[in-house]
């Protein structure tokens, strides 16, 4: 009874956009920028999605993407959306100059590889 009334209650707050409350199999996360890649899977623009918080400070959106679990140790990659760190193997160097990055090879290599094993079995140009 009471599962039924939260499943209930999950489908009204997921019908209502305002809630921020991700269908299943999505979360919410901040995102930067879009990278869109040509069929071939070339680079072939990138979108500036940060919005002006009134401070012109650009902060980024809110999207939805598909889910993301907690990172606790380890190299985790996500579908389709990450940090730079995984979708470019590059990172902000710690104790670094400014605008040095850190190659972030296992990295890259792990977000590669877990797209690719779901990609490659996709067969939609669209």
């Amino acid at each position: 009874m009471i599962l039924e009334k939260l499943y209930q209650y999950y489908d009204v707050l997921e019908a209502d956009p305002k809630s921020g409350v991700a269908p299943i199999g999505y979360s919410s996360a901040k995102v930067d920028f879009e990278i869109i890649l040509s069929k071939e899977g070339e680079l072939a623009g990138i979108t500036d999605l940060r919005q002006e918080d009134g401070k012109k400070t650009l902060r980024p959106v809110e999207v939805l993407v598909p889910l993301q679990r907690k990172r606790t140790a380890g190299i985790t990659p996500y579908f389709l959306c990450d940090k730079s760190k995984y979708v470019f193997g590059l990172d902000k160097k710690k104790d670094g100059k400014a605008g040095e990055k850190e190659i972030c090879q296992k990295h890259f290599d792990a977000f590669k590889e877990y797209n690719e094993r779901y990609l490659r079995v996709i067969d939609d140009t669209e």
